[in-house]
């Protein structure tokens, strides 16, 4: 699914552009169960990064609009579409704000995912070196307080 780029003066343009996006896709009932959904916005490159000495591949995006503003507008829009029944089912994903490519367009894709199972199965591993975790005055992952 593929929708123009979120603009906060034309947020729910923008929605209804992602729900179009997403409807031949959608599901003939809503989800239920627990949900994972991926997004990787790619936002506008500025000219300032199109230089021949640029990247010509995506580039991470540090300015404005935030991350969790643009993954709450594709959340609510998809939501509101019947895509689940509760926002509560969403229960991970991987979110990415991107300038795009070169000769590239703005957009965003997503992919939304029922999960099924026990979900040590589908999460990534998340965990950093002892001395790291130390240094930062954390616990390692999997350390005091854990279960397993």
């Amino acid at each position: 699914m593929v929708a123009r780029v979120f603009d906060s003066g034309t947020a729910e343009n923008w929605k209804a552009d992602v729900v179009a996006a997403a409807r031949s896709v959608r599901p003939t009932v809503p989800l239920e169960g627990p949900v994972r959904v991926d997004i990787r916005f790619l936002l506008p490159r500025p000219t300032s990064l199109c230089r021949k000495k640029d990247s010509p591949g995506m580039i991470w995006a540090t300015a404005r609009p935030d991350r969790d503003n643009l993954e709450k507008a594709v959340l609510d829009a998809l939501g509101n579409d019947g895509w689940w029944r509760d926002d509560a089912q969403i229960v991970c994903g991987e979110v990415a704000k991107l300038y795009h490519r070169k000769g590239g367009w703005p957009g965003a894709l997503v992919v939304v995912t029922p999960l099924r199972g026990d979900c040590e199965d589908s999460l990534p591993r998340l965990s950093a070196p002892a001395s790291q975790a130390s240094q930062a005055g954390h616990p390692p992952l999997g350390g005091a307080g854990s279960r397993g």
